[in-house]
């Protein structure tokens, strides 16, 4: 499982740099990045609830600390 997740995100992640990159060229940069973060905020609260997990403090502080180096 931990092997598609990782495959998983590797392609969204280098196709949303493709394509994000396409998308500022036609529009403006903030809206591109606010429709990518919107985009992936739902995706986040409609995938989280079927992956599981627990959401204690370590938990939230390495998800921080991720996104910093994102």
């Amino acid at each position: 499982m931990a092997v598609l997740l990782a495959l998983a995100a590797a392609a969204l992640s280098g196709s949303g740099d493709f394509f994000g990159g396409l998308a500022s060229r036609r529009g403006r940069v903030m809206g591109v990045v606010l429709v990518n973060h919107a985009i992936g905020l739902v995706a986040v609260l409609v995938l989280a609830p079927l992956i599981g997990g627990t959401f204690d403090t370590p938990t939230i502080l390495w998800g921080a600390l991720a996104g910093l180096c994102g």
